[in-house]
């Protein structure tokens, strides 16, 4: 290998390669780094379907091809930048252009780092969660051992928003409906033209806060009357999905954002149940095996949290002759030592490779505070950070792979 030029001393020209010359030795680059080997293991003509996503031949949007616009989304969770510091760093990095399909020439730049958020809104408004994970739990079947033995778990991915008050949720009200008076005051003697497609979007995103800030209050009205909680409390006047959900924690009693029954098959993890309200994850247990047994085949192995271990949960696993890590109820049967020994295995299984995967999708993918502004952008963020993570975690299998079939 030869030796790295010093540029800062004694400075002598130096002859850059150009990509358009040079492309085949910049994607060999490419293809052997680790984004490379995610490029890889990412099923693209079948997610395109599933998104039904089609090329566009002019607009803005029009850069990134159906397959650049998912490569974006999985590459903001891979290096979970802003999309302002990632549209920047696509400028300047030749791998992330590679990744997304695209090649800047020379002085050339991506400046509008909005697009970013009108791409996760179109893809948002088309998905489909089953029809994806079963995308991709078909490509990476063949890389994936032990898929007969499942791990379920459930977790809180929140969102971005400030801790809500009664206070503070009706000063926003007043806030925002003082603001609005000041606006038809001032403007009372002007007609506002209708033909204009923004104006009119305006006033109807302004008549459905109207029908959240009536629903704030009358629900801070019935709670002062009352002095009792209710059920479906809005909490965020800008969110007005997000509902307040108890786990229990120590540090953190109540968190607010989407709550998620995750399984996870050989260190992969899928969604089986998202939602913004509360929900007992021990009856989604059944459900979570249907999931696994259509992505993968038969499940004989299954491990979960005490609140899974219902009589009901009991049996159909017993039924199903699934065997599980849950406290055994009852006589000792005659292989017990043998059972204590497999559920001691499963229970770790479960306590360390599970429960880290949910802190490293949240503190390395996007997903420890998501900033998505919209209930449907909130689910494809949740989406992408989780499937990129697997993909991470699939990195390494991939080029072993690869390099099994040069050798």
């Amino acid at each position: 290998m030869g030796k790295l030029i010093r540029i800062f001393e004694r400075t002598q020209p130096i002859n850059f390669l150009s990509p358009q010359n040079e492309y085949n030795l910049y994607r060999s680059s490419f293809l052997s780094s680790e984004l490379g080997w995610i490029y890889q293991g990412i099923p693209w003509k079948e997610l395109i379907l599933s998104f039904g996503l089609r090329d566009k031949g002019h607009g803005p949007d029009s850069l990134f091809s159906p397959q650049g616009k998912l490569a974006l989304m999985f590459l903001k969770s891979y290096t979970n930048f802003s999309d302002r510091k990632l549209i920047e760093s696509v400028n300047g990095n030749l791998h992330y252009q590679m990744f997304c399909g695209i090649m800047l020439k020379a002085g050339e730049s991506l400046k509008d780092f909005k697009i970013v958020s009108r791409i996760r809104t179109e893809l948002g408004a088309r998905f489909d969660l089953d029809r994806c994970q079963q995308d991709l739990a078909r490509a990476w079947k063949p890389l994936m051992n032990q898929t007969h033995v499942m791990l379920e778990d459930a977790t809180c991915y929140e969102t971005q928003m400030r801790y809500p008050t009664n206070v503070k949720l009706l000063w926003e009200s007043v806030d925002w409906m003082y603001h609005q008076m000041a606006l038809m005051c001032k403007h009372c003697k002007v007609r506002m033209p209708r033909s204009k497609y923004l104006d009119q979007k305006q006033k109807y995103y302004n008549y459905q806060r109207r029908k959240v800030i009536r629903k704030v209050y009358r629900q801070q009205l019935q709670m002062f009357r009352t002095g009792e909680s209710i059920p479906d409390r809005i909490v965020s006047l800008s969110k007005s999905y997000i509902r307040p959900i108890v786990r229990g924690k120590e540090v953190k009693k109540v968190e607010f954002g989407a709550k998620v029954n995750t399984i996870q098959i050989d260190g992969l993890n899928f969604i089986e149940h998202l939602s913004f309200n509360a929900f007992n994850e021990g009856t989604r247990l059944k459900k979570s095996v249907w999931l696994a047994r259509q992505l993968f085949g038969r499940i004989t192995h299954l491990a979960a949290d005490a609140i899974y271990a219902t009589n009901a949960n009991r049996s159909y696993c017993t039924a199903k002759h699934i065997t599980t890590n849950f406290k055994r109820k009852g006589r000792a049967g005659k292989y017990e030592d043998q059972r204590q020994m497999i559920s001691r295995e499963l229970n770790i299984e479960r306590s360390t490779r599970m429960e880290g995967s949910f802190g490293t999708e949240k503190e390395h993918y996007s997903l420890q505070r998501i900033k998505a502004r919209t209930e449907q952008n909130e689910v494809i963020w949740i989406f992408f950070g989780i499937h990129t993570a697997n993909l991470a975690r699939l990195a390494q299998r991939i080029k072993a792979k690869h390099q099994r079939k040069a050798s």
